[in-house]
C-alpha cells in the first residue's frame, strides 16, 4: 500500500490531536494540552522479555524481538486499577479490528496489552465478548515502569508510529473523530520523524 508521506513537527500533532480531543476526553483542556505536548514523539518501550503473548484465551508464547517493528500500530494499554467490563469496549475494538483489516492489511498492528490483577479472570472476560485477538499480559508492570509518562499522564491509548514513537493520542473506540484522526496519519504515513531533525 502507497501513502503520501507526511512530516509533522511534534507541535504540529499536539495542535491536531487537542482539537480533536478536547471536550470529551479530559475535563480540562489545560490538562490535555500538557499531556499531549509531554508524550507527542515519545518513544513507547516495549519489555519484550518480560511480555507473554496469548492466542485463542490459552496458547502463552514468548514475545518474538521483532514484534513490535515496522508496521504503524495501535496500542490499548489497560491496568489493573481499570475496570474491564466498563472501560475497555471490546465490542467496539473489535468493528474497528474488522475495518483496519480491510483497509490496511498488516500495515496496521493492533497491540492489547494488559497488566491485570488476575490473569484468569481477563482469560473469563475474554471468552465472553469472544475477543480472539492476540493479546500482551505484563503481570509486574514493567511497561509502566519503563514509560512512567503514560503513568504520569494516566493516557493509555495511542497511534505509534514505525519507530514506536506516539504519532496522536486517545482511544478510537471511545470517540469516532480519534480513529478518524488515526486514519488520516496512517494514509498520510506521518512521521514524528523530519529529514532536517535526524531522529
Amino acid at each position: 500500500m502507497r501513502y503520501k508521506r507526511v512530516y509533522l513537527t511534534a507541535g504540529a500533532i499536539v495542535a491536531l490531536a487537542v482539537s480533536i480531543l478536547i471536550g470529551f476526553a479530559f475535563s480540562g483542556g489545560g490538562h490535555l494540552e500538557k499531556a499531549v505536548t509531554a508524550l507527542s514523539c515519545q518513544q513507547i518501550v516495549f519489555p519484550e522479555t518480560e511480555l507473554k503473548r496469548i492466542s485463542n484465551f490459552t496458547d502463552e508464547d514468548s514475545v518474538r524481538n521483532d514484534e513490535f517493528q515496522d508496521s504503524y500500530k495501535v496500542l490499548l494499554f489497560v491496568d489493573s486499577r481499570e475496570c474491564l467490563q466498563c472501560s475497555v469496549y471490546l465490542g467496539r475494538w473489535k468493528m474497528l479490528l474488522r475495518e483496519a483489516k480491510m483497509r490496511y492489511g498488516e500495515d496496521l498492528k493492533f497491540i492489547f496489552l494488559f497488566q491485570p490483577k488476575d490473569k484468569n479472570e481477563l482469560m473469563d472476560y475474554l471468552r465472553s465478548v469472544t475477543f480472539t485477538h492476540d493479546i500482551y499480559v505484563d503481570i509486574d508492570d514493567n511497561f509502566q515502569k519503563m514509560n512512567p509518562l503514560i503513568k504520569k499522564y494516566g493516557i493509555h491509548s495511542f497511534l505509534l508510529d514505525k519507530d514506536n514513537k506516539i504519532v496522536c493520542v486517545g482511544n478510537p473506540a471511545h470517540e469516532t473523530r480519534v480513529w478518524e484522526l488515526y486514519k488520516q496519519c496512517i494514509e498520510n504515513d506521518i512521521s514524528c520523524s523530519s529529514p532536517e531533525s535526524g531522529q
